[in-house]
C-alpha cells in the first residue's frame, strides 16, 4: 500500500518550523492544537497523512462539543461514533460532519 503522505490529503500542505513565513496566504493551524501529532507525523514527505486527518478531525470535534449546545450552529453538527472492536488490539471509530447545504450552489446555508 503507498504511503498517504499529508500532502496527499492537502496539496500545497507544509509543515512550517517556529517563526518560519508562510510559503502562501493559507489556513494555519499551530501543531500544539493538535495535541496527538508530533512534527514527525506532520513532516510533508515522510508523515502520515491519515495521522493529520483524524487529528484535525478529533479537535473538529472536541471544539465543538465543548461549545454549549445554545452556541452551536444549527446548520452543522459534529458527532464522534461508538467505538467498534476489530480485533484484540484495535477499534474503529467514525466521526461524521454534516452541513445544510444551498441546493442552489451546493455551499453552506446561511444560519439565518
Amino acid at each position: 500500500m503507498a504511503a498517504i503522505t499529508p500532502s496527499v490529503l492537502f496539496p500545497g500542505y507544509a509543515l512550517l518550523a517556529a517563526a518560519e513565513a508562510a510559503p502562501s496566504q493559507g489556513i494555519f493551524i499551530p501543531l500544539a492544537d493538535l495535541v496527538g501529532l508530533t512534527a514527525a507525523e506532520g513532516d510533508v514527505a515522510t508523515g502520515d497523512g491519515r495521522k493529520v486527518a483524524y487529528e484535525v478531525l478529533r479537535r473538529i470535534e472536541s471544539s465543538f462539543s465543548a461549545l454549549p449546545t445554545t452556541d452551536r450552529p444549527t446548520r452543522m453538527n459534529v458527532a464522534v461514533g461508538t467505538p467498534t472492536g476489530i480485533n484484540g488490539n484495535t477499534v474503529r471509530r467514525s466521526y461524521t460532519l454534516t452541513f445544510d447545504v444551498s441546493i442552489s450552489d451546493t455551499d453552506m446555508a446561511d444560519e439565518a
